[in-house]
């Protein structure tokens, strides 16, 4: 029921100008349906290849394939940053 209503919010609240913020360290988890409204995607380091099937699944709906593959492969190679 929740995911329902998530899903109708992010699908139908664009509409009447709610911008709604999806925030999650594992983008494989995260609904499709819901994943697939994002006009943005931010993505850090990503150990999981799991993870990283969802990105590159994200960047083949929204753009260019080639440099989403680029990117994406740097993602499991990103260093933490300390505070």
């Amino acid at each position: 029921r929740m995911l329902h209503n998530v899903d109708r919010i992010v699908r139908r609240g664009r509409v009447r100008g709610f911008r709604p913020m999806m925030i999650t360290q594992r983008p494989s988890v995260l609904h499709k349906n819901v994943m697939s409204q994002a006009n943005a995607l931010i993505a850090m380091n990503l150990l999981g290849s799991q993870d990283r099937e969802a990105v590159l699944n994200w960047i083949k709906g929204q753009g260019d394939v080639a440099a989403g593959k680029e990117v994406l492969n740097t993602l499991a190679r990103l260093q933490v940053l300390s505070a």
